[in-house]
């Protein structure tokens, strides 16, 4: 089953409280494929915080929703409501945070967009 790494601060408190349920992440065919098969088969996805490191540990276990292609509006216009359950406070926030990762444009990249239920089980 498909796992899901995250560095970012408070990602694993929000996925417990089930107010992050998607990932924006990088395109690429393979990705897609690994997600959207787990997805067809019931999947479930394994959420991380840190991972590969020795600090990593199991954040949750969730039911996939959803895997699909995802651009960015070029007019800035992405709706608040999907930035906050990527994990994001505003759309202008989640804009910043994409272009200090990927530059200026950032816009013109396709991406993967990942949903999922909320946990029903959280590891300690």
């Amino acid at each position: 089953m498909p796992m899901l790494g995250y560095t970012l601060k408070d990602a694993d408190i929000k996925i417990i409280a089930g107010s992050k349920t998607s990932t924006i992440r990088e395109y690429s065919d393979a990705r897609y494929d690994r997600f959207a098969v787990a997805q067809i088969k019931g999947g479930k996805l394994y959420h991380y915080m840190h991972p590969r490191t020795p600090a990593m540990r199991l954040i949750a276990v969730t039911d996939i929703k959803d895997v699909e292609i995802f651009r960015f509006p070029k007019n800035a216009s992405l709706p608040e409501d999907l930035a906050r359950i990527d994990g994001f406070d505003s759309a202008r926030e989640m804009y910043q945070w994409f272009f200090s990762m990927y530059g200026s444009t950032f816009p013109d990249r396709k991406y993967l967009r990942i949903t999922w239920s909320p946990p029903k089980e959280v590891e300690a």
